[in-house]
Formats: C-alpha cells, structure tokens, sequence
C-alpha cells in the first residue's frame, strides 16, 4: 500500500544511515567542525539507546523476536533510536544553519519521523516521546559543549 511506503519513506530519516551520511556530507563541504559535532551526537545518541535498552528492556508493540543479547537490543522498543536520531541531527544541522523554516520544518519532521514508527506498530507514543527528548538533550548539550564560534 502507498501509506506504508510513505511510513517507510518517512521513518528513514531516523536511521543511521542517514546520520552518518549527513556526517560525511558535511565533512566534504568542509564543514568540519559540523560534522564532528554530528558525529559526537551520533555517538552518544546511539550508546545511551543502547545502554538504556541494556537496563530497562520493553518489548516492540509488533513482538520482535531475539535470539541474543545482540538482537534483544535491536528487538528493544523503549527509547526510539529513529526518534532520537532524527532529533539530534534536526538540532545539530539546524543550530548550524540558523535558519528559523529550517528548525520548524524540521519539527514536523521529527513528529513525522515519530508517528511513523508508532504506525509501524515499532513503538508506542511513551518510547517516541522519551526518543524525541534524548535526541533533543544530546543534540543541545553536542552545541553547548561543542561551540562553533
């Protein structure tokens, strides 16, 4: 069905993928210093996803099945690692772009991004909510501790 392609199409902007395309992108623009900060969030976002899984494991909405501890990390619903990527890489790119449309498109984005997975039955409204909210705290405190200027 269309909508599912769309869901598809949507949720791509969270994956890693993307983020570490964004990365190299930036790096051969020769925005180097953005691209390091995009890397440091990516980073972070993806071993507190990690590591908050590894403490406090919920099964998907759909019922991943896993073999491993590998797989169990992956089968993991709570936070959503799509969310908070996507966050993060809105809020580094956008911060550099001081574009104000940039920073509002890119909300929609992230709350397409997050509904999506919910749709997909991936997660429900609690692991995107918590996923917006990590991708938003790393990719704040990636600015702050980062500075461009």
């Amino acid at each position: 069905m269309k909508w599912q392609l769309w869901l598809e199409d949507i949720g791509a902007l969270g994956t890693h993928t993307l983020f570490l395309g964004s990365t190299l992108l930036c790096y051969l623009a020769g925005n180097i210093f953005v691209a390091k900060q995009l890397l440091v969030a990516y980073v972070v976002v993806c071993a507190l996803t990690v590591i908050t899984r590894l403490l406090h494991f919920k099964q998907r909405p759909d019922k991943a099945a896993h073999k491993d501890w590998m797989e169990k990390i992956q089968a993991g619903s709570f936070p959503s690692g799509h969310a908070s990527r996507a966050t993060s890489l809105f809020i580094v790119v956008g911060n550099f772009l001081s574009a104000p449309n940039f920073l509002v498109v890119s909300g929609l984005l992230i709350l397409a991004v997050a509904g999506a997975r919910i749709k997909q039955n991936k997660h429900d409204i609690v692991d995107a909510v918590f996923g917006i909210i990590l991708g938003a705290a790393v990719g704040m405190a990636v600015i702050l501790m980062l500075p461009t200027g």
